[in-house]
């Protein structure tokens, strides 16, 4: 969250360097599975893909930008299953 926070934020830099949430989660998603050579089954959830996902407390798309470092994980879930469930 705090990586997604910054890079949407920068606040002590260009601001031309900010991205939107989007983006972000993109960055750590999408664009990674596809750095890594794994995108057939990584990076976004569709079928025959591994379900690998986290469920926020918040929507991070329709809050402030700055409040997204303080959204925590309610559940991981990792190939379909749930591995951390908040209590």
């Amino acid at each position: 969250m705090l990586g997604i926070y910054c890079s949407v934020n920068k606040l002590n830099l260009n601001i031309q360097e900010r991205v939107t949430v989007k983006q972000a989660v993109e960055c750590y998603t999408k664009n990674s599975a596809y750095a890594n050579y794994i995108e057939d089954v990584y990076g976004t959830l569709e079928k025959g893909k591994y379900a690998d996902f986290v469920v926020l407390e918040e929507d991070i798309f329709n809050i402030d930008s700055l409040k997204i470092k303080d959204v925590e994980v309610y559940m991981t879930v990792i190939d379909g299953e749930v591995v951390y469930k908040r209590d």
